[in-house]
């Protein structure tokens, strides 16, 4: 509930029909200008504060709605009220615990959920007949060769389907089914050139499998000489063999590139 307030004036009211009685002190409540107001908050010995606006929120409020609010505690819903970002509403006029002037907002029916299309199940793969490559690094099922990639056999399952997939091309580069089963039997590819850089340069790199992942590892590089310049190539900055994840590795790209910019 909100609390409407106004400023105090002095104020006759002889000759006046008093609305009703005032909900704060008993005294009878008057209108005055643009305000309706106890008799007892108005002239220096004022002992009330009780008052109300004629307009609230660029809400009209007629003396036949005050002399409810103030017999039955609450105004008819009125349907203009304006808030102070320029919004309308509906509310009723109550008065407060405190017996000032608040709002009431009207009971909302539940929204009841549309009932939309129901969506139409994935199609399921069926790998009946086709060779396995190999076991499935993440739960052990079997690995079976679809139209994009070299997918477990459990991710079809309904319940907690398996999210191992070996796309056949990472980076611009085709991964042959001997290399994805070199890499489901032993961990780790033939070293595979023309792999393309998110800055479109050329590098070469193992396939490794690193706790059911797929990433990137880097051979080792001699020292460049003072005459060479360094390759730029992931891993060549030192003379160890580096290991990526293909998600890290594709972060790692993006810092690096923001480095090579800033210097």
């Amino acid at each position: 509930m909100v609390r409407l307030t106004g400023a105090a004036q002095s104020v006759g009211f002889s000759g006046q029909e008093p609305l009703e009685k005032c909900p704060k002190c008993g005294g009878r409540v008057f209108e005055s200008g643009m305000t309706y107001v106890c008799e007892n908050s108005v002239g220096p010995n004022r002992t009330c504060d009780f008052r109300a606006g004629k307009i609230i929120l660029q809400q009209p409020v007629d003396r036949e709605q005050m002399k409810k609010l103030l017999s039955t505690g609450k105004t008819d819903l009125l349907a203009r009220i304006i808030s102070r970002k320029g919004r309308p509403f509906k509310a009723f006029l109550v008065l407060t615990d405190k017996k000032d002037v608040g709002f009431e907002f009207e009971k909302r029916e539940p929204k009841t959920k549309k009932e939309g299309k129901p969506k139409e199940p994935v199609a399921k793969i069926d790998f009946t007949g086709k060779e396995s490559l190999g076991k499935c690094p993440k739960c052990g099922g079997k690995i079976f060769e679809t139209e994009t990639s070299y997918m477990c056999e459990r991710s079809q399952a309904d319940r907690k389907p398996c999210k191992f997939k070996l796309s056949k091309t990472i980076l611009g580069r085709d991964i042959p089914k001997k290399q994805a089963q070199k890499l489901l039997t032993m961990g780790k590819t033939d070293l595979l050139d023309n792999f393309i850089s998110k800055r479109g340069c050329p590098f070469s790199a193992y396939l490794k499998l690193e706790d059911g992942k797929v990433g990137f590892e880097f051979p080792e590089k001699t020292a460049p000489t003072t005459e060479s310049k360094q390759a730029n190539v992931p891993g060549t900055f030192c003379g160890g063999s580096i290991s990526y994840t293909l998600s890290s590795f594709a972060s790692r790209c993006r810092v690096s590139n923001q480095r090579r910019r800033t210097t």
